[in-house]
């Protein structure tokens, strides 16, 4: 039997728990990789106000004027993947790295 850890927006939420941002305010993470910068992923706050991935910035900020925007962070990512294999090697010692934001432990 496995079990599997997925972290939904693993991304945003790397960030999030390395970030300081008070509670209840609004932060969309955006793809920046494009030439007009698109929301990839928003927590709840900015999604009560009507942030939806896919949306341009000037789209999301029409919805949430208090919206704040932040970038991709690999560092971030990497100390947040680190951090759920730890979760995972106490859950069992058989474990793999699926994919960013996803642990597969062997449960038997």
């Amino acid at each position: 039997m496995f079990a599997v850890l997925h972290v939904a927006d693993f991304a945003l939420q790397a960030i999030l728990r390395r970030e300081n941002f008070p509670a209840g305010n609004p932060v969309a993470l955006i793809d920046t990789d494009r030439r007009a910068p698109v929301v990839r992923a928003a927590n709840s706050a900015a999604q009560l106000a009507g942030v939806m991935p896919g949306q341009s910035a000037p789209q999301a900020m029409v919805r949430c004027a208090r919206l704040v925007f932040c970038t991709p962070r690999p560092a971030a990512e990497q100390d947040a993947q680190v951090t759920l294999l730890a979760v995972a090697f106490s859950l069992s010692p058989l474990v793999e790295s699926t994919g960013p934001g996803v642990i597969t432990a062997q449960l038997s």
